[in-house]
């Protein structure tokens, strides 16, 4: 066990004991093998694997490497095929929109769609219609393709308000509210546009969305890099505050439920980039670019439970597997 991992464990270990707080210990109901989390890793120095699998027990799975760069949000379709936003660091700097087959094999790289293959590209996600939806965080917009690299319509942050820079996206399809799109926003360079998270309304038929509303979190706070919007199964709406090392959820109407951990156990994340609850309650972060952690109880104990080190982590992604395992999972 690596000393990242020993010291989140002990970070665990200082916050209120189920035992002292009245609440159950954390019992294990997830079967490890019924769900994988796919995690992406940034660009760094030497390259390393930039999709890395694990099953609920952070076991490692599955693992696709680059020959150069990293990967920013990943999508994994039932068939076993993934499609994720790759980048490279300078000098070399350009990003793509990638779909692989479950055996590694290259169907498709767009580097068209940023301008000189720029985008720096934090993610993409899939429409009900069959097409993509990435993030050109570079040109503050986002970009919906189809599976040949056809540009159906893009949508610029700054011709319907403040800019911003996307960073992240997340999808949710409901037959009451429609196909919504939660989008999180930094501040461009030179301090323009605002540090929010955008709602907004896809309209399909090749149409640009249209905005809802806009959480802008305050000023006052500092630059807190909101990270890793995350629609849960019913309709709650997480948001990583990174800098203020805590989770967030906003209802569709665009108002505060809750954050995690309360103020005063806010050192016992890093800085969360991406956060995805489970069906046991338990909350799994990536966190502080650095480690994968699951807690139990993120409302009381605030319990972690296992941690794993994942160096130069972004996001992470469920996949629920086939009854028995395989498809849409990988690895043994």
């Amino acid at each position: 066990m690596t000393p990242l991992i020993v010291l989140a464990m002990m970070v665990g270990c200082e916050r209120t004991s189920p035992e002292d707080s009245g609440l159950e210990p954390f019992v294990e109901t997830l079967d490890p093998g019924s769900m994988h989390l796919l995690v992406t890793r940034l660009p760094r120095f030497p390259a390393e694997p930039a999709l890395v699998e694990y099953d609920l027990a952070l076991d490692e799975r599955w693992s696709f490497g680059l020959a150069a760069g990293g990967a920013q949000g990943a999508w994994r379709l039932d068939n076993g095929d993934t499609v994720f936003t790759a980048a490279t660091l300078p000098p070399d700097l350009a990003s793509s929109a990638v779909r692989i087959d479950a055996e590694g094999t290259l169907i498709w790289d767009h580097s068209e769609l940023f301008l000189a293959g720029l985008g720096f590209s934090h993610g993409v996600v899939p429409t009900p219609e069959g097409d993509w939806i990435a993030l050109d965080t570079t040109g503050g917009q986002l970009v919906s393709f189809d599976e040949a690299g056809e540009i159906l319509w893009t949508y610029p942050f700054h011709e319907t308000g403040e800019p911003g820079s996307p960073n992240g996206i997340s999808v949710f399809d409901s037959p009451d509210e429609g196909t919504l799109l939660g989008v999180s926003l930094l501040e461009r360079s030179g301090g323009t546009g605002e540090q929010a998270l955008a709602l907004l309304e896809h309209r399909g038929a090749g149409e640009p969305p249209v905005e809802r509303w806009r959480w802008s979190i305050e000023q006052s706070e500092g630059t807190v890099f909101p990270h890793g919007p995350r629609f849960t199964d019913d309709g709650e709406l997480l948001i990583c505050l990174s800098s203020l090392g805590q989770v967030a959820a906003l209802d569709l109407q665009g108002d505060e439920l809750w954050r995690v951990p309360a103020d005063a156990r806010a050192a016992a994340l890093s800085f969360p980039r991406d956060a995805v609850l489970l069906p046991d309650g338990s909350l799994v972060v990536a966190d502080g670019a650095a480690e994968l952690v699951r807690i139990h109880d993120p409302h009381g104990a605030f319990e972690i439970v296992s941690a794993v080190e994942v160096p130069d982590i972004f996001s992470v992604h469920p996949v629920v597997c086939a009854e028995g395992g395989g498809l849409p999972c990988l690895g043994p």
